[in-house]
């Protein structure tokens, strides 16, 4: 998985990360690739997470609204 990352840009807080664009998509300041097929960088996420109860999951949801 491949996208353009707008480093520069606001906090997208529906989604709660950094705002995306397609691969494609012209660099601008502060922008770049992220290639998740790399060693170091994959975009799986975390496997704990998987084995979270419902409480604990419930938690992290209400995390991210702060």
């Amino acid at each position: 998985m491949r996208f353009v990352v707008h480093g520069d840009a606001p906090l997208d807080l529906e989604n709660v990360g950094m705002a995306t664009s397609e691969a494609g998509a012209p660099l601008g300041p502060g922008d770049y690739l992220q290639d998740g097929s790399t060693t170091g960088f994959r975009v799986t996420g975390h496997p704990f997470i998987a084995d979270l109860d419902t409480g604990a999951k419930a938690v992290l949801e209400y995390l991210k609204t702060l």
